[in-house]
């Protein structure tokens, strides 16, 4: 106990410090520089803009790609790719090569947005590409308002928009996003540029 004699590490505690700084201004949506800079100051971060953030929906980055809101909270890009990042973490992707490639195929994809719908690329069978890994008609038959009569992911997945009975979980999408690298390209580095 540090009141028998024990010290606490400070480099440790610095870094706790700062990992809770970086989750705060993601979950919260704001800038960590700015975070930061308010911190020192001795102000409250709170009162920043917010950009991104767990109520906001991050918004596709693909050109063909048009975002509809399924009214699940979406979370923003960094928020998705730190989930993807501990995910990845148990293929051994989550750092170099893999991981950077990972990082590119699903900012062209989806802009890591876990609820945007690409009505432009059809899947066949009237079905669309949806969410993080724009899952393509895996699913079920069903409606899907307008995107389609296949569901994106399996039944019971979560990744689903709610029209299929999902939540459009980033998490989930996530998991079988990587799990459909894995059984169709090994890694994220064999998936070829520009789509799987």
């Amino acid at each position: 106990m540090a009141g028998s004699g024990e010290r606490f590490n400070g480099i440790a505690l610095g870094a706790i410090a700062t990992g809770c700084v970086f989750i705060y201004a993601g979950i919260k949506g704001y800038s960590i520089p700015e975070t930061i800079k308010k911190l020192i100051q001795g102000q409250s971060p709170a009162g920043q803009v917010q950009t991104t953030g767990l109520n906001a929906t991050a918004g596709g980055t693909a050109a063909t790609s048009t975002s509809s809101n399924t009214g699940a909270q979406g979370g923003s890009a960094s928020a998705n790719q730190a989930i993807a990042q501990q995910l990845a973490a148990a293929y051994g992707w989550s750092t170099g090569a893999n991981w950077s490639a990972l990082v590119s195929l699903w900012n062209s994809e989806s802009g890591w947005s876990n609820t945007i719908w690409n009505t432009s690329a059809s899947c066949g069978n009237d079905a669309y590409a949806y969410g993080i890994p724009q899952a393509c008609g895996h699913g079920v038959q069903g409606n899907t308002g307008g995107h389609g009569s296949w569901c994106p992911f399996p039944s019971g997945n979560q990744g689903n928009p709610p029209a299929c009975g999902g939540t459009s979980d980033a998490g989930a999408q996530i998991s079988w996003g990587l799990a459909y690298i894995k059984a169709n390209y090994g890694e994220p580095v064999n998936v070829p540029h520009g789509g799987y």
